[in-house]
């Protein structure tokens, strides 16, 4: 259920993504013009074994590792003083005592989820990119916290990053039922891989058995 819920919300984020801008970018010529400058560039956007190695493989491992292992564990410590005491005493090596005084409140997760989201889309240095980026952010930085391990992160992150290369061929497909149908497809997609992801995990990382950065 766990990789069924990565693989459908990863084609699905992917293909959302791509509708929306197919919509917006139009509307801002010069930001299409230098996005897809930038996405056209040859040593990655055609599909070969370099552009795998670094897109599909090499971008989704550093950017979970940085962003949802780093600045999501350390935003945790900034705005949470229970992680931040639980992180103290595991590098210390001492007991953790009653961990359940020690979990995250919903409210101070999704703060510091936001803020390695948004760090996460400054770190592409551009607009388009940036925004888009900082919503897969939420995602990425829910799914670690779901299940505690970074693995689904970048199965989701490769998922997502490989699934750009059949845009094109999913979208012709699809797109003989009509855009409404389309996007209502995509969404019940990630409705879909959301809701086994869910069913699939625990709810929540319990900070007794998680070992901080």
């Amino acid at each position: 259920m766990r990789v069924a819920g990565i693989i459908l919300l990863g084609v699905a984020m992917q293909m959302i993504i791509s509708y929306i801008l197919s919509l917006v970018l139009p509307m801002f010529p010069s930001l299409e013009q230098s996005y897809d400058e930038m996405m056209n560039d040859g040593a990655t956007s055609e599909l070969s074994a370099i552009s795998l190695l670094v897109v599909a493989i090499g971008a989704p491992i550093s950017e979970e590792i940085a962003c949802r292992g780093l600045m999501l564990e350390f935003s945790l410590r900034a705005v949470c003083p229970a992680w931040r005491e639980r992180a103290c005493r595991h590098r210390a090596r001492l007991s953790l005592g009653d961990a359940s005084a020690m979990r995250v409140p919903p409210v101070r997760f999704w703060i510091a989820n936001l803020i390695q989201a948004v760090l996460f889309g400054i770190l592409h240095m551009n607009l388009v990119q940036g925004v888009y980026a900082g919503a897969m952010g939420l995602v990425f930085g829910w799914v670690f916290w779901r299940s505690g391990k970074m693995r689904y992160n970048i199965g989701l992150h490769l998922v997502l990053n490989f699934s750009s290369y059949f845009v094109g061929g999913i979208d012709t497909v699809l797109g003989l039922l009509g855009p409404i149908v389309e996007l209502a497809a995509f969404m019940a997609m990630l409705a879909l891989g959301a809701i086994l992801f869910w069913l699939g995990t625990k709810a929540g990382q319990d900070p007794s058995k998680a070992s901080p950065l």
